[in-house]
Formats: C-alpha cells, structure tokens, sequence
C-alpha cells in the first residue's frame, strides 16, 4: 500500500493525486480506497486538508470497510480520520475494532497491537486536551466579560468623579465668591 510515512509533502500529495486514480480505474477495490483514505489522514498531520477532503477519506474508507470489514488498518485509518475530525469516542471505538480484528497470525501482530494501544492512549490524552481547551475558552470569555464590566463600573466611577471635581470647583467658585463679596461689603462699610 502506498503510504506517506517517512516522505515528503509533496510526496504525500503525489501519493493522494495516484491513489485518487487508482481508485477511479479501480472502483469498489477496498485497497484503492483505504490508500485514499490513508493519504488523506497522513495529510492531516502537515495540516493541509480541506474539510471536504476529509469527507472524502471517511466515505472513501467506509467504502474500504464495507468490501472488506476484516481489515483491521482500515479501522486504524478511519480512526485517524475522525480524530481529526474531533470525533474522539468514535476513533477509540474504531481502534478498539482495530485490536479485536487484528489477525494473530500475522508477521507485525505485536507491533500493530502495541500501536493501536499507543494510539488509544494518545488519543484519550488529546481527548483530554481538547476538553481542557474548551474550559480555558469559556473561562477566558467569562474573565473577558469580568473585565468588560469592571472596566464599565470604572467608566462609570470616573464619570462620578469627575462630575464631583466639576461640583467641588463650582461650590468652591461659589464660596470664593461669597467671600469676595462680604470683603466687598465689609471696605465699603469701612468708607
């Protein structure tokens, strides 16, 4: 199967661009498929696919599942595809199909074992994670809101200042005025 592990970007794309047509001149073959979808998943991790493209590995690997539902990396290859999706529960659910579909008579069976239940752990830690950064948003926008409305009370407190320095200048003005003419009236009683 083609695979972009170990290759480059381009690569990867080329890979996709191939698998596509395989896929075309091949249709219904789950191996075509799966490497569409597999190609599609590696892409994920350089952060280069569209939503749509996603789509497409999903319908293309349930396509490959439905062929052939034996085929544990087809389990691991969508759970790739939904993790990416955010679909978390639904990831661990392929890779635990994954483990129980895995033939034990295969050459790699340990070694696919023991990535499946990495992956598992991985994806409960990004599971996690995912949680963890929604409670940081939502704390960040009820702090954003805390601050929105102490800045409005001290608007407000800033305005009752300075309206209490305009009073405190004029009640001044007043008794200074006041003074001003009881001297007044005090010389001119002195004449």
């Amino acid at each position: 199967a083609l695979s972009y592990a170990g290759g480059t970007l381009e690569e990867a794309k080329l890979g996709l661009t191939l698998a596509r047509q395989a896929m075309d001149e091949l249709p219904g073959h789950p191996g075509a498929a799966h490497s569409v979808a597999a190609f599609i998943a590696d892409l994920v991790s350089a952060e280069v696919n569209t939503e749509e493209d996603l789509d497409e590995g999903l319908r293309a690997i349930s396509a490959a599942i439905s062929e052939n539902p034996s085929r544990a990396r087809f389990y691991y290859t969508r759970a790739r595809l939904r993790e990416a999706q955010g679909k978390f529960e639904k990831a661990r659910e392929d890779l635990v199909v994954a483990i129980d579909t895995e033939g034990r008579d295969s050459q790699d069976y340990q070694g696919r074992i023991t990535d499946y239940i990495r992956e598992i752990g991985l994806l409960d830690a990004r599971a996690r994670m995912d949680r963890m950064k929604v409670g940081v948003a939502r704390n960040l926008d009820m702090t954003r809101a805390s601050l929105e409305e102490i800045e409005k009370r001290v608007d407000a407190a800033t305005e009752t200042f300075r309206s209490s320095q305009i009073r405190l200048v004029e009640t001044v003005a007043f008794f200074a005025a006041i003074l001003a003419l009881v001297q007044f009236t005090s010389q001119a009683e002195l004449r």
